[in-house]
């Protein structure tokens, strides 16, 4: 079942009345309701953490992308962030649903773009030097804003992560996610390698110069997800 469970409950007072006419069944129900065109809605306004049996599990997997024109001990970030995706479910009477409106917090292992964190989630500051500081660092790198870390009507999270390239090394980002008493569910990884530094300093696939490195995607369009 998929959708925003709407809940109502038939009051025992009210029951009596009713009786007379149709053969009521006391208890409540579950109704799915889905935004315009079948689109999810996301609204995190009254948003709620996990009980402990409520179950996460990935709907996106990661894979491996290869960054073009980083040279050694060279970091750069992705052109894009990378997208992960989970499903919340939990019992509802006596049946496992999606539940909407579940608060998350991100939970990231590895080399993210420190710039580019999300304003919202952390507070990030460049000293003389040009060295960034994101406090709290475990959202470092993190895209996606805290007012929208909840699942929507259809129980998925949604985290955007922006990774970066390692020139000679190979940057594993993990992500998950982890809401009140809930399991963590298995991360989804992400392993950026980066090629070696074309002549002329950073280029794209293109062989223009480029400030960021062009990512090149060594898997399926659709398991793995990037704006």
């Amino acid at each position: 079942m998929n959708g925003l469970l709407r809940i109502w409950c038939v009051p025992v007072w009210a029951v009596a009345p009713l009786a007379a006419i149709f053969a009521v069944v006391l208890g409540c129900s579950a109704e799915p309701e889905n935004g315009a065109g079948g689109s999810c809605v996301l609204d995190c306004s009254k948003s709620v953490i996990a009980d402990s049996n409520f179950t996460a599990t990935a709907l996106s997997v990661g894979g491996t992308i290869n960054c073009l024109g980083v040279g050694e001990g060279q970091v750069a970030k992705l052109s894009a962030p990378v997208l992960a995706k989970f499903k919340i479910t939990g019992e509802f009477d006596g049946q496992t649903v999606p539940r909407a409106n579940i608060g998350f917090d991100p939970v990231v292992v590895g080399m993210r773009s420190e710039q580019d964190t999300n304003p919202e989630n952390a507070t990030v500051t460049t000293d003389a030097s040009g060295v960034v500081t994101v406090t709290p660092y475990k959202f470092a790198g993190v895209v996606t804003p805290k007012s929208e870390w909840c699942t929507d009507s259809c129980g998925v999270a949604s985290v955007e992560v922006w990774p970066v390239c390692v020139g000679g090394v190979t940057n594993t980002v993990s992500i998950s996610i982890g809401s009140g008493a809930m399991t963590q569910p298995a991360s989804i990884e992400f392993s950026i390698t980066a090629e070696t530094e074309a002549e002329g300093g950073l280029t794209n696939s293109n062989g223009r110069n480029s400030d960021d490195a062009e990512s090149e995607l060594r898997m399926p369009q659709t398991s793995l997800e990037m704006r």
